[in-house]
């Protein structure tokens, strides 16, 4: 869903980066004020995990694949604004480093992937374990969450193309729509796992908000860290079909 430069207008990337600055900015000076100091080697482990699977693409379809996000597991793991600062850092080295993004669209991407992905993924989990928060619950809430973290930032993409001038409205909503609800049932999956796995070891690690207590976080570092190795291993097998958003661009709206 990372979107390249060349697709956005100018006024829709000046717009969307001013946005971001703007959140991200503030973002920071939350964390440096409020952040739990012993989550900080977790916030990289977890930001190792997630730029891992952003790099492995899945086949969902004839002619399109899809990739794991993260924006709901790092908001449900370290609260939505600790999560926005994780998913910024890990667009810029995509985008500076590997040319994965474009650099003018960092802006779009940071809003859609790093803000709206993390806080609408919170908001739904926050929300369904309000419900009733027994286990069945929040891992249904974690799939939830990923799900709706990826399909709502994949309709915010949808909607500056559309701003930009460069696709029909109905259409490139109803295609982004589509293909990211698939990707979104493998994301929610995966965000279920791994709050199953938290629960099971360490439940004070779900919900960023709340305290740590006290004891060694080492074998869920360790776990964490020999699953973000494992993942840079598979990408080697990594589809090369174009993603839902490249998908789009193409094959539905025509452009090369």
């Amino acid at each position: 869903m990372h979107i390249p430069d060349g697709m956005l207008s100018p006024t829709v990337s000046l717009v969307t980066t001013i946005c971001s600055a703007g959140v991200i900015g503030y973002a920071v000076s939350w964390v440096k004020r409020f952040f739990d100091q012993r989550r900080i080697v977790l916030m990289a482990v977890l930001g190792a995990l997630i730029f891992a699977f952003q790099m492995l693409n899945f086949p969902v379809g004839p002619g399109t694949s899809g990739h794991f996000m993260g924006s709901a597991l790092a908001a449900i793991m370290l609260g939505p604004w600790v999560a926005s600062v994780l998913m910024t850092a890990i667009l810029a080295i995509q985008a500076f480093l590997l040319h994965d993004g474009g650099i003018v669209a960092l802006g779009a991407n940071v809003l859609n992937i790093a803000i709206i992905g993390p806080f609408v993924g919170y908001a739904i989990y926050r929300s369904v374990i309000g419900i009733k928060d027994t286990r069945a619950f929040r891992l249904g809430a974690a799939f939830i969450a990923g799900w709706t973290a990826t399909v709502i930032p994949a309709l915010a993409a949808a909607l500056e193309l559309w701003l930009s001038g460069k696709a029909n409205f109905s259409i490139v909503m109803g295609s982004m729509g589509f293909w990211h609800a698939i990707i979104g049932v493998v994301e929610g999956t995966i965000t279920a796992v791994f709050v199953a796995y938290l629960l099971a070891v360490r439940p004070d690690l779900v919900d960023g908000d709340r305290p740590v207590i006290e004891g060694t976080m080492r074998g869920v570092l360790v776990a964490l860290g020999i699953v973000a190795l494992v993942i840079f291993a598979l990408t080697v097998f990594t589809s090369g079909l174009p993603d839902g958003l490249e998908y789009v661009w193409g094959h539905v709206l025509g452009y090369e």
